[in-house]
């Protein structure tokens, strides 16, 4: 990644976010349009034992990842050289982004105090919560609620990681390709399946992306992992 102003970055990284907000403000409902996709005589379409594998799986993957990125770090700072082929401060970017996207921002911060009621719980599918907008901090939920989603964001975290590792790593241009587009569907298929089980609403997992990614950039610059801009001819 090439380096570019920082607050320059910074601004239009909260400008994103004050967009989005201002987007899913003014528009119809699409959570709830989105929801009902998955919504049928009553009950979620993808709520079955199949779906919950891939929820599990996803947080399986996750704990390898983190367990890896420690046992690097400790050979790293026992034996002095880097580990798996990876430079330690990728791998200490791995460990910091997982705690503060999906164990600060995601699990202390928001889904403890946005309020947000999960869509299965809301009358429009069943349940006795007022739906709220991603936007508006609401008091129909009292903890581990619905706004952001912790997979989601876990799985975003997951996606960068891997992108970040296979940089590092030589392979066949076929196999890196193959590898990426595995990496990318990766916290699609997570977030349609905490969707399509009512856990989720669509912003949930979308605002999960784009503050994972957001905090991904800063973490990245703040471990000087950005390298100098190129100088203009």
């Amino acid at each position: 990644m090439r380096s570019s102003d920082p607050m320059a970055e910074l601004a239009l990284m909260l400008t994103a976010v004050l967009v989005a907000f201002a987007a899913f403000a003014v528009l119809p409902p699409v959570d709830l349009w989105a929801s009902a996709l998955f919504y049928r005589g009553g009950g979620w379409l993808w709520s079955g034992w199949v779906s919950e594998d891939v929820r599990q799986g996803q947080w399986a993957l996750s704990i390898v990842l983190v367990a890896v990125a420690l046992v690097a770090l400790l050979g790293r700072a026992v034996l002095r050289r880097d580990s798996f082929g990876v430079p330690w401060r990728v791998w200490a970017f791995v460990l910091a982004l997982y705690a503060v996207a999906s164990g600060g921002m995601a699990n202390l911060l928001l889904k403890s105090h946005w309020g947000r009621a999960r869509p299965a719980n809301v009358v429009e599918f069943g349940g006795t919560a007022q739906f709220t907008l991603p936007h508006q901090i609401g008091d129909q939920c009292a903890r581990n609620c619905s706004f952001v989603s912790g997979e989601v964001t876990a799985a975003v975290v997951f996606a960068v990681s891997a992108m970040v590792l296979l940089r590092c790593w030589r392979m066949p241009r076929v196999v890196r390709g193959v590898l990426l587009a595995l990496t990318l569907a990766f916290p699609v298929v997570n977030a349609l399946q905490r969707i399509g089980s009512g856990r989720h609403f669509l912003t949930d997992a979308l605002f999960a992306a784009l503050f994972t990614v957001i905090i991904a950039r800063l973490l990245w610059r703040a471990f000087g992992l950005v390298k100098p801009a190129a100088p203009r001819s």
